[in-house]
């Protein structure tokens, strides 16, 4: 058997592989439970109140529940790159203030992540751990999805959203033992999350430097240099594709290959779903159970 009648007949056993995607779609601009963990008089709650807070401060809210990462393309390495690549695909916020929040609830994976725009200072992250520590993952790991997210989200309109939009400070949690530790992690795990981010986003322009490091496979110098062109840009729900032409100045050899650029899901002002096309660097907690 040929690989690819091998691979034509994985493909149609295994259907959802044709079909994957790389995030979710967005409902609307509130809830979106696609793991239907919500009854239908908590989704009108929580979109009673996070439209509320849209029109009273312009911050946008979302509650996005899928039953688990697993069935998504597998771009995202992590729960946090994950969250954050859907935050910014959807564009939720207002595209000069970055202010949007997220609450993705994960739970076959048991793990959930309160993500923050751009706009947000690391204050308004200790806050969001406290959040989903104190609200979201007690309640998640006795199963009681629909308490915990409204309970959660009404600690992130009142201490997170509301205080952001009146300009005041993060609220200042106790002190507590460990405390120092704590922050000690904390710094750790930024780091270590910057510097994947920065390979996430840079990734292309560092896999083209590093090729003028590499032989040439044909005269084995180390004067190989690497261009791309766009042929197609992506627009919404629609890739693109970009030419990539690696050369050898010494002997004139050259490749040619052409790379996927991912679909843009959101156009113009606004994002998916009804969003302004915020942003978020990665800000915001996590929690598993």
């Amino acid at each position: 058997m040929s690989r690819f009648t091998a691979l034509l007949i994985g493909l149609l056993w295994f259907p959802p592989l044709l079909h994957a995607e790389e995030f979710p779609a967005p409902s609307d601009p509130y809830v979106t439970d696609i793991a239907d963990l919500l009854p239908e008089q908590a989704e009108i709650r929580l979109r009673s109140k996070l439209a509320a807070l849209r029109s009273d401060t312009g911050i946008e809210a979302t509650v996005v529940t899928i039953p688990t990462r697993s069935v998504y393309t597998p771009q995202a390495p992590s729960l946090e790159a994950f969250a954050t690549g859907l935050f910014n695909t959807w564009g939720i916020g207002h595209s000069a203030r970055n202010d949007g929040i997220l609450l993705l609830v994960v739970p076959e994976d048991e793990e959930t992540r309160l993500e923050l725009g751009a706009g947000y200072n690391q204050g308004y992250d200790v806050l969001a751990q406290d959040i989903v520590s104190r609200w979201l993952v007690p309640a998640f790991r006795e199963e009681d999805y629909s308490d915990g997210i409204e309970a959660g989200m009404d600690a992130v309109v009142d201490r997170i959203a509301r205080r952001h939009v009146a300009r005041l400070p993060p609220e200042a949690l106790p002190d507590r033992p460990g405390k120092m530790w704590d922050n000690l992690g904390a710094w750790v795990f930024g780091a270590l999350f910057s510097l994947v981010a920065g390979f996430a986003i840079f990734g292309r322009q560092i896999s083209d430097l590093a090729a003028g490091l590499k032989r040439c496979p044909k005269c084995g110098s180390r004067t190989l240099s690497r261009t791309r062109t766009t042929l197609v840009h992506a627009g919404p729900g629609v890739p693109g594709t970009s030419r990539i032409v690696t050369s050898c100045s010494t002997c004139g050899n050259r490749d040619e290959r052409e790379e996927r650029i991912g679909a843009v899901r959101r156009g113009g002002n606004g994002g998916d779903g009804g969003f302004g096309g915020g942003r978020s660097s990665g800000g915001g907690a996590s929690g598993r159970w």
